[in-house]
């Protein structure tokens, strides 16, 4: 009996102090930060996501392209590595690295020559990089029909 109690005690007092840094009773931070994705809190599953390639997806819908560039180039798992050189690309025209969104759209044809949205902003972050050499001074971001094309 009280060694019965003893456990229930062990129990209660884990509960209580949200036992280890599970973010929840019965879901873990993946699992929270997937559900947080999924309602467009993507500030919120940023701050869950562990692996870098989600918190990448994540950082990028929430425009913070800086941070997505960086968990975007961490990416190391096979499943998702070419994904990450695409999503590289889109983040990097996004904050006007028109030269490392060339590399990354370049490294995904490599692999891929006939993926079609790579091509595409390949060919658009090549001319944004010709304007911005012809006119320096002028750093205005490209218009809303400029920006690359995102994979579903």
């Amino acid at each position: 009996m009280s060694k019965r109690i003893s456990v229930l005690s062990v129990a209660v007092v884990w509960c209580l102090t949200g036992g280890s840094a599970s973010a929840g009773w019965f879901t873990t931070d993946e699992q929270e930060a997937r559900e947080a994705f999924a309602r467009g809190r993507y500030q919120e599953a940023v701050a869950k996501f562990d692996d870098p390639y989600r918190k990448g997806v994540a950082q990028y819908r929430s425009e913070d392209y800086r941070s997505a560039v960086e968990s975007f180039s961490r990416v190391d798992r096979d499943d998702v590595r070419l994904a990450a050189r695409y999503n590289l690309g889109n983040a990097r025209f996004r904050i006007g690295d028109y030269e490392g969104a060339v590399e990354a759209y370049e490294s995904v044809l490599q692999e891929d020559p006939n993926d079609r949205l790579a091509r595409h902003n390949l060919a658009l972050a090549l001319s944004m990089l010709a304007q911005s050499e012809a006119n320096p001074e002028e750093e205005a971001p490209p218009q809303e029909e400029e920006q690359p094309q995102e994979k579903p």
